[in-house]
């Protein structure tokens, strides 16, 4: 077999194997009934948000139940994924929340392929070995960039690579054009990353200069890209100047971006350790044969550099280790995000230890050697996550009932959602477009300190008054304009009934939590559940509701009632 044909069927095996072991991890199969592998809040804002997209045809104003029921507020996040999703969605006929599931398992595999790429113009041997270490990312504690709903963190890693490809072609004809095009997409995908890719090449061009002879016109080409990246994504970077960038300055005053952003953002442990010595939490001990190949794997590499020999997939690396610990410079979860892609970024530092170890066995080393070693590797390091993580914080009833909600209640209602399960997720609720509250748990501990101490019956159940909510938001700025064009201002408040657009900015407040059950008019109730002593709750209040004339089910299925009140500000609980 001829060496391009041999490089192919490997490439072609390992993209199967990696979308398979992908797809296996929310059910195996392409089509759900509702969204499954979504374990966090994040998860469901992308899907929301793509959902909007696709039926307004664009996403210029964001979705009103995740800004307070508000219709104008502009949507302030990088839209890439969601336009991407949207066009694959009608292109497959998936729904949405599938359709971004698979997009963001194909966008993994893309960035796999192309630190191969990259690694490849170095030492094919090494880049075929290193390339099935990528399948890392679908083992705990790393899945999480999937299942935690991180999707506009990799489709901004997937564009920053690909800006590291376009700039080690450099010096072949119209590469800026690539390089434009890539950075131009980092910026509509996740601004973080664009910021970490133009520091990446600032660098890299300087420490070229430093070491050969160069003109001042061979910088022509990098301003070229530079401009029409900013041209090509000006409007996104405008919007996220205006809002994130805004909000990150107003932290950065009050103290809030100080520290390592990790365990106070709850992220799980993924250490230096977890990921080269296998022995952090959740991690195999399996992996620090692995941990060990890394190490080497750098050493070698920085020896290459110091020999001044072509080395930019180690640069990749070194950088990205670099930047993954700025988390205690205040970047926090910004830079801490490129932990969970460790592997991508140190897969040339594997594949460098294999090649040179083995080398040191059989001095006639092919390339056919290395593939069959990969395909071993390719299936071992797959095998550990195929179908193992399956599930999701949505159930069919839920999904049920909130599609019903958002057909048939109207637009301007308010729903109050009593349940502890999964619509804690505040994005879940996204789906019912409508503006929504997520009672607190310590309305139930409440309630329950209320009880007699023996209760025979639903009837002998207290029913409290007044409940603890908090609205389901996106918890971020409120962009809207004050007329005309590029006049920008901000709603100061998550109510629609607060009209003025502000010209200064301020983080936005929320209504108020304590809100009495006879004022609701929509009350979303939760009947069997993850807590008997709360489902049993919910049952005896939605009963003692109902007594009431003006009190009636809209929607029930096993696990969920709707329920609609006439005349909120009757006494309903006499």
């Amino acid at each position: 077999m001829k060496l391009n044909n041999l490089e192919y069927a490997f490439l072609i095996t390992f993209s199967i194997v990696f979308l398979a072991t992908g797809l296996s991890v929310f059910g195996g199969t392409a089509s759900h009934a509702y969204p499954t592998g979504y374990f966090a809040s994040d998860s469901f804002f992308h899907q929301s948000e793509t959902t909007w997209l696709k039926e307004q045809g664009n996403i210029k104003y964001a979705l009103p139940s995740m800004e307070g029921g508000r219709k104008d507020v502009y949507d302030s996040h990088p839209p890439f994924l969601f336009e991407a999703t949207g066009v694959f969605s009608y292109a497959t006929g998936l729904e949405v929340y599938d359709a971004i599931y698979i997009m963001v398992i194909l966008m993994l595999l893309l960035l796999a392929l192309l630190t191969y790429a990259i690694a490849s113009r170095v030492s094919k041997n090494a880049a075929v070995m290193g390339l099935p270490l990528t399948l890392l990312v679908f083992t705990p504690p790393f899945s999480q960039v999937i299942h935690f709903g991180q999707w506009l963190f990799i489709a901004g890693a997937l564009f920053m690579v690909a800006s590291f490809w376009a700039i080690s072609r450099l010096e072949e004809k119209h590469s800026y054009i690539l390089l434009a095009a890539f950075m131009a997409a980092t910026a509509i995908s996740h601004q973080p990353e664009l910021l970490f890719s133009t520091v990446f090449i600032a660098i890299f061009i300087v420490a070229r200069w430093v070491r050969t002879k160069h003109d001042i016109r061979d910088l022509i080409p990098l301003a070229i890209a530079g401009t029409g990246a900013f041209i090509l994504s000006a409007y996104s970077l405008n919007i996220f100047r205006l809002t994130w960038m805004m909000t990150y300055l107003t932290d950065a005053k009050l103290g809030l971006t100080s520290g390592t952003g990790v365990s106070e953002k709850g992220f799980s442990d993924v250490s230096w350790l977890s990921s080269i010595m296998g022995i952090g939490q959740q991690t195999n001990i399996w992996l620090l044969p692995v941990g060990i190949a890394i190490i080497a794997g750098i050493i070698i590499s920085v020896l290459m550099m110091i020999n001044k020999k072509e080395a930019m997939p180690a640069w990749i690396g070194i950088y990205i280790i670099a930047i993954s610990y700025l988390t205690f410079l205040g970047l926090a979860k910004r830079s801490f995000a490129h932990r969970w892609l460790w592997h991508f970024y140190f897969a040339f530092f594997f594949g460098m230890a294999l090649y040179y170890g083995l080398k040191i066995l059989i001095r006639n080393w092919n390339i056919a050697y290395s593939a069959a070693i990969a395909i071993i590797l390719t299936f071992s390091l797959a095998a550990p996550s195929y179908a193992k993580m399956k599930g999701s914080i949505m159930d069919p009833y839920n999904w049920e009932a909130m599609k019903w909600a958002s057909e048939n209640t109207p637009e301007n209602k308010s729903i109050f959602v009593f349940n502890l399960g999964g619509l804690q997720q505040s994005a879940a609720l996204y789906n019912m477009r409508r503006a929504s509250y997520i009672i607190h748990r310590n309305s139930y501990i409440k309630a329950f300190s209320n009880q007699k101490e023996k209760v025979n019956s639903i009837e002998d159940i207290n029913i409290s008054g007044t409940y603890e909510f908090g609205l389901a938001t996106a918890y971020s700025h409120l962009l809207c304009s004050r007329g005309g064009l590029f006049n920008y201002g901000y709603y100061h408040t998550y109510l629609p009934t607060d009209k003025e657009c502000h010209q200064d900015f301020a983080e936005p407040t929320s209504p108020e939590r304590n809100i009495n059950l006879c004022n609701m008019e929509y009350y979303y109730i939760t009947v069997q559940g993850t807590d008997q002593a709360v489902d049993l709750y919910n049952y005896a209040m939605a009963q003692k509701l109902m007594k009431k004339t003006w009190i009636r089910q809209e929607y029930s299925n096993p696990t969920t009632l709707i329920l609609k009140n006439e005349k909120p500000g009757e006494n309903c609980l006499d």
